[in-house]
């Protein structure tokens, strides 16, 4: 039966792209496929002397298609040069199909899969070829306002058959960013996202690609290869991008620098394009620390797990929403995260002050020391809407952005304007016997914040008829 299908198959007629190529759907190269869908003999109308290859797309995700003409125009030496893209009628699956071409390869793949091992790459060729190459590659990217998002050992294709020839970026249009990466080239927080839902990505991330790629070129192998995707996501989360992979590998000294330096974790320590450069020219710069997560005092158990990292406990969540509900809703992971951890919520919720009684407008007394004094003729709501902190819902009025005591920032709202903020304690002032809110004295020396008003309990207070300025 499969020679009958693939007898079928090789009597296709071409498949046209808008009267400019030809597709071969019997002529296939399974050593180019991509992430994005297999690979095909595909001939140029008008060049017949330019070998091209077609990938015709099959996965659920569409292809990028506004990164297309940047790459249209792109003529770099380390990276696969585009021909042509568009929809054709796919006749093996009688379908419209979106397919990508590309001028076609003349050395193999570097590695056809992560669990294989190969030649180490030397600390010379890596330093004195492939790094400025690809980092050549990425700026061009970069200043074309588009990322790769496919870098890593099994994207990338020998120029000749030789291969020590310098090497090609593979295919990274027929997904999106980050769809077909490996993992282990991923980023930690890339890596906890679904791979359709990696966002485009920045020269950030396609840099921690590069500093991993070359460790895996210079190893020869992937130093994380016994383990699953999970499992290098844990080590990554415990132990950090770069002790977890070169925790078990001697390193040359001259690698060190830049491969810490590019699988820094922290995006704003993590190396530049910049760096990079004043790295190749001799430079040598601060050495980076490795990066050790944030552990907590004590695990918390979940699912049959010892968990000891933030991270680790909302993947582990995100899996099991359903056990994880009620844990949230007792306060557990919260109290965990504030006792064992050790991090503070910058914003601390405070209690909502109580209605001023109705006997005297005056706020009520407070542990503090301080006396509201007589009675203030703020016993019903202000005519006009005054600010008031949203974080305490305090009648405090700051005319523009500022922080009371809980670090909050207040932002207008209508409230009541009280003597005192009930968060950062009395802010009330006397003067020639009358109450005031400091806040309400205009600044601009407009208002009537002064005007004296009439007298409620033979007391007299600010008229509050100035609304302070909107933030900005």
């Amino acid at each position: 039966m499969a020679p009958a299908v693939t007898a079928a198959v090789s009597d296709l007629p071409p498949v046209d792209l808008g009267g400019r190529c030809e597709i071969l759907p019997g002529s296939r190269l399974p050593e180019l496929d991509s992430a994005g869908g297999k690979a095909y003999v595909a001939k140029a109308i008008k060049d017949r002397r330019t070998e091209l290859f077609a990938i015709v797309t099959d996965r659920p995700v569409p292809a990028r298609i506004d990164a297309l003409p940047a790459f249209r125009g792109l003529d770099n030496p380390a990276v696969l040069r585009l021909a042509d893209w568009g929809a054709v009628d796919w006749t093996p699956d009688r379908r419209r199909r979106f397919a990508v071409l590309y001028e076609r390869p003349a050395g193999r793949r570097v590695m056809d899969d992560l669990r294989d091992t190969r030649e180490p790459v030397p600390e010379d060729q890596i330093i004195r070829g492939l790094l400025p190459s690809l980092l050549l590659a990425l700026r061009e990217l970069n200043m074309r306002g588009v990322t790769c998002g496919g870098l890593n050992p099994t994207n990338l294709f020998f120029k000749d058959a030789s291969t020590t020839g310098g090497v090609l970026i593979g295919d990274c249009l027929t997904v999106p960013p980050g769809y077909g990466q490996p993992l282990l080239v991923e980023t930690i927080e890339r890596g906890m996202a679904q791979p359709s839902g990696r966002g485009p990505g920045s020269i950030a991330d396609d840099l921690y690609a590069l500093g991993v790629t070359l460790l895996v070129l210079h190893l020869g192998r992937n130093p994380l290869r016994d383990l699953d995707d999970d499992a290098i996501l844990k080590a990554k989360m415990d132990r950090g991008t770069y002790p977890a992979l070169t925790a078990q590998v001697r390193l040359p000294q001259n690698l060190i620098e830049p491969l810490r330096g590019l699988m820094t974790d922290d995006p704003r320590q993590r190396w530049t394009m910049a760096d990079l450069d004043l790295w190749l020219q001799g430079r040598r710069l601060s050495p980076k620390q490795p990066q050790v997560p944030r552990k907590g005092a004590r695990p918390f158990e979940f699912g049959g797990e010892e968990l000891m990292h933030c991270r680790a406990l909302a993947r582990a969540m995100c899996r099991n929403p359903l056990a994880a509900a009620p844990l949230i809703d007792r306060g557990d992971v919260d109290k965990w995260v504030r006792r064992a951890v050790g991090t503070r919520r910058g914003r601390r919720r405070c209690r909502p002050p109580s209605p001023p009684p109705a006997s005297a407008g005056g706020p009520p007394r407070r542990k503090t020391g301080w006396s509201p004094g007589p009675p203030s003729p703020w016993t019903r709501r202000p005519p006009s809407a005054i600010a008031a902190c949203r974080s305490c819902r305090t009648g405090w009025v700051p005319p523009w952005r500022r922080r009371c005591g809980t670090g909050a920032v207040c932002r207008p709202s209508p409230s009541w304007c009280w003597h005192s903020c009930p968060c950062s304690g009395p802010i009330a002032s006397r003067s020639s016997g009358r109450n005031m809110c400091p806040w309400c004295k205009p600044s601009t020396g407009t208002g009537t914040c002064w005007s004296r008003q009439a007298p409620v309990s033979g007391w007299s207070g600010c008229c509050m008829s100035w609304r302070p300025p909107a933030p900005a």
